[in-house]
């Protein structure tokens, strides 16, 4: 039995389940999770249940999940009746709903096909339970940060007029400096509102990038944030920003 075949399966007596005995609608989270697997197989070409390892499974939650809901990321929560953005009609589910519908699955694919998935995957499983809504909710309250006009290109201080040829304090173009940076970042060390980070294809380490009050207490070493910075006398300061990821995540930098 195939991946894909199994899934199907799956999905056909889940919902042959759901109507035989009337469940309610949040019964259609496994159909949710294992439809969302579905999508992933097809685009990573994923053909067998013995594809399913604990590297497969960390992608799947920690990156590919995250810039699929991206775009339809609330300030607490994923709407259940957003799509995602490729245009499928599949809805979208919370982050632990998919957790759940997906150890369903595995369990289904134990007894019927003979694997050992939900004992190899229950570690990711439960790691990801906190980890995963944590970054989605950092990703939301940096991105409602910035949207809301508070980053630092809006600052009064980036803003100030140069018509006596005066200069801003954050010397975007001083020579020999650099003024501005982006890419993506994991927190090494967290020291208040100071985060050191380690920038992905440079291997640079980043000190002090200053945190907004409100989002400081969310990040904790190991998460990778995807930022534009900017300098400031007092550190780096964020400018924009993009997914947050959970620890362990393998993210493109391209």
């Amino acid at each position: 039995m195939t991946l894909p075949e199994a899934i199907a399966i799956f999905i056909e007596r889940a919902r042959q389940k759901k109507g035989d005995t009337g469940q309610p609608d949040r019964c259609d989270d496994p159909v949710l999770a294992a439809e969302f697997l579905m999508i992933y197989a097809a685009e990573t070409g994923i053909q067998a249940l013995t594809d399913l390892t604990p590297a497969m499974l960390r992608d799947f939650l920690a990156r590919w999940y995250i810039e699929e809901i991206g775009p339809v990321i609330h300030s607490q929560s994923v709407s259940p009746s957003l799509s995602l953005q490729s245009g499928s009609k599949t809805r979208t589910p919370q982050p632990l709903a998919l957790i759940d519908g997906l150890a369903a699955f595995f369990r289904w694919s134990d007894n019927a096909a003979g694997t050992e998935l939900l004992n190899q995957l229950s570690p990711i499983l439960t790691e990801m339970e906190q980890r995963l809504p944590r970054a989605l909710e950092i990703t939301s309250a940096l991105t409602e940060w910035v949207a809301s006009g508070r980053g630092a290109f809006n600052f009064p201080e980036f803003l100030a007029s140069f018509e006596e040829g005066g200069r801003s304090q954050f010397d975007v173009d001083m020579p020999g400096a650099v003024g501005t940076v982006e890419g993506y970042f994991r927190v090494l060390h967290v020291s208040g509102r100071e985060v050191e980070a380690e920038e992905l294809i440079s291997e640079e380490r980043i000190w002090p990038i200053i945190l907004p009050d409100e989002i400081a207490p969310l990040i904790t070493p190991g998460y990778t944030l995807n930022l534009e910075l900017v300098r400031s006398p007092d550190g780096w300061l964020i400018a924009d920003c993009g997914f947050t990821y959970p620890p362990g995540a393998v993210v493109s930098c391209q």
